[in-house]
């Protein structure tokens, strides 16, 4: 499917609009070539490390996405096509508890902080385009949904998370890369309802051709 069908078939603006902080969107990035730009406030995120631009988003040969982290979420959704063959941090918050990691076999890694809040591994498809959403209730992420469905929580050892800031995404360092595609990424400052949850992955499903 192209890009045009999918810009018919639903706009970034049918996500959600309410307490949306961040939203850089594949579809409707603007900006120049290696950049997006954020659709709530027009601050432009550089693209950076090893990676082509394409209709649907960016694939990424190896990048660490460090460098998303200048909001602090309380709920997120992404739309991702990890094809990772290494563990790789797809994007810390400034606060330790709120980053998220891909797994070599796929799967994601949410929360890890310290041994009081150790964070859970949930089992998610790979090689195959996913919308993932979570909430974060203050200590650690929550309500855990791959294509719209909740998912069982299995959870982590300790592990400490870097802190970093900016308004890059992509290669930081050689630390954990990150290889496959991202879509879409959006951060909420509150937690969504159960309909809007769903209205967004609808969105999703229409805009990315999720199966």
């Amino acid at each position: 499917m192209d890009r045009r069908r999918f810009l018919q078939a639903a706009g970034s603006s049918d996500y959600v609009q309410d307490g949306l902080i961040l939203h850089l969107d594949g579809l409707n990035r603007g900006g120049n070539t290696g950049e997006w730009v954020n659709l709530v406030d027009g601050n432009i995120f550089t693209l950076d490390g090893n990676y082509t631009e394409n209709d649907n988003g960016v694939t990424f040969a190896s990048a660490s996405l460090y460098t998303i982290t200048i909001y602090e979420p309380v709920s997120v959704q992404f739309v991702i096509n990890n094809r990772n063959n290494a563990f790789a941090a797809l994007f810390h918050t400034n606060t330790r508890d709120k980053s998220i990691y891909t797994l070599t076999n796929g799967d994601l890694q949410f929360g890890v902080s310290n041994s009081e809040n150790p964070g859970y591994t949930v089992a998610t498809p790979h090689d195959q385009i996913i919308s993932v959403s979570a909430d974060f209730n203050g200590k650690n992420y929550d309500d855990p949904r791959i294509n719209g469905a909740p998912v069982e929580k299995v959870k982590n050892p300790d592990r400490w998370a870097s802190l970093y800031t900016g308004t890059k995404f992509g290669k930081y360092n050689n630390a954990y890369p990150f290889v496959g595609d991202i879509l879409s990424i959006m951060f909420y400052d509150r937690q969504l309802t159960e309909a809007e949850k769903a209205k967004n992955f609808a969105v999703d499903k229409r805009r990315f051709n999720i199966e």
